[in-house]
């Protein structure tokens, strides 16, 4: 049950790290491409 459970939270903190990274990744694309419509 206890090694069930450990797995179950490791596969959920790789999955956070995971969608993070891909948050950060479109947030810092829509600033870029906000900039640039605000600059033209």
């Amino acid at each position: 049950m206890i090694a069930t459970l450990e797995h179950e939270r490791d596969r959920m903190a790789e999955k956070i790290v995971c969608l993070t990274k891909n948050h950060r990744a479109i947030d810092e694309y829509l600033n870029a491409v906000s900039h640039e419509i605000r600059a033209s």
